[in-house]
């Protein structure tokens, strides 16, 4: 049973839902997220249980990292990393580390079980994983690397991210995305 005329049920699924807007094809998430840091540095960017980061200071620990995995790991544009970290406060720092490293990442979920990790592992082919561990070696030498923006060597269609989905064949598929 319809309940919307015509007219009203095109008005909801073309005029209501109109979400297309023009943007600049050119940025990327790294130097959208860097105008918001120039723009309101101090204002909380992240909160995360009782953990709060401002644009500033996220910015600042992602830069490191960044610094961090272009020297010690030459992490650059078509280089994955994989991120094996539980959501929180460190996950985002990676993921922005890698971005402003110029690299791409594979997000990977701990409790994932052990032969499917593997599997991803292998297929994605990930220079290394961001894990806790990892992060805490980087801790420990994150004072040595600049907390100052990274010159960008990436662009809008390079790879950002390869996300693993169920794959048919029981396997999981990576989607890559830019």
């Amino acid at each position: 049973m319809e309940y919307l005329s015509e007219s009203e049920r095109a008005q909801q699924l073309e005029v209501f839902n109109a979400t297309a807007a023009p943007y600049d094809q050119t940025q990327t998430l790294v130097s959208l997220f860097e105008a918001q840091v120039r723009e309101r540095p101090d204002q909380v960017a992240l909160l995360f249980a009782e953990e709060r980061l401002s644009y500033g200071q996220l910015n600042a620990r992602a830069n490191a990292l960044a610094h961090y995995l272009r020297t010690e790991y030459q992490v650059g544009p078509g280089v994955l990393v994989a991120l094996r970290l539980a959501r929180g406060p460190q996950l985002l720092v990676s993921l922005l580390g890698v971005l402003k490293a110029g690299g791409a990442y594979v997000p990977l979920d701990p409790d994932y079980p052990a032969q499917r990790l593997a599997y991803i592992l292998a297929d994605s082919q990930a220079r290394l994983v961001l894990d806790e561990a990892a992060l805490t070696v980087f801790d420990e030498q994150a004072g040595q690397y600049s907390e100052q923006n990274p010159v960008l060597v990436n662009h809008a269609t390079d790879l950002a991210y390869v996300i693993y989905t169920s794959g048919s064949t029981g396997n999981p598929k990576g989607c890559m995305l830019q």
